[in-house]
């Protein structure tokens, strides 16, 4: 957030970020980066929080207790941190914005205006997470590769015939 706390502000992490560390990227559309491991890295000081899979916006930790939640969503092509609707649990290793109820509370706070331009990036995916992603039916009952019909796979719903 900025100083305001009326807006999200970004800060370049040089070299090494440090694990548990979330961050947003920045790069050019249509264009391959690869990241690389490596130990180390200074610790960073973020209102960018990482869930658990606990963090939800009526009680996640004791330091969010008196705070809105803001997930990074795209809802009508628009990329952005939104609230989290109340009782909503936030996915594990998903980023979130931990805004203090003093603040004015926004209808989502935008990336675009902060880095002069929005991303190319849509989304990111874990290929090896939705590869071997269990397969559920609409009654929750897992079910094998030869089933027909709706399922729920990584937490979207497919219609296989």
């Amino acid at each position: 957030m900025n100083d305001a706390k009326d807006g999200v502000a970004f800060t370049e992490i040089p070299g090494v970020v440090p694990a548990g560390v979330p961050v947003l990227l920045k790069g050019d559309a249509n264009k391959e980066y690869v990241l690389d491991k490596a130990d180390g890295g200074s610790p960073v000081s973020t209102d960018l929080k990482m869930s658990d899979g606990t963090a939800t916006s009526t009680a996640a930790s004791a330091s969010t207790a008196a705070a809105t939640l803001y997930a990074l969503s795209t809802v009508d092509g628009v990329t952005a941190f939104y609230p989290v609707k109340k009782g909503s649990p936030i996915p594990a290793k998903r980023c979130y914005l931990e805004v203090k109820s003093t603040s004015p509370k926004a209808a989502f706070y935008s990336l675009g205006t902060n880095f002069g331009e929005t991303t190319g990036i849509s989304s990111v995916e874990n290929k090896v997470e939705k590869a071997d992603a269990p397969v559920y039916n609409l009654a929750g009952q897992l079910v094998g590769k030869d089933y027909k019909g709706l399922v729920i796979k990584n937490g979207k719903k497919f219609v296989i015939k």
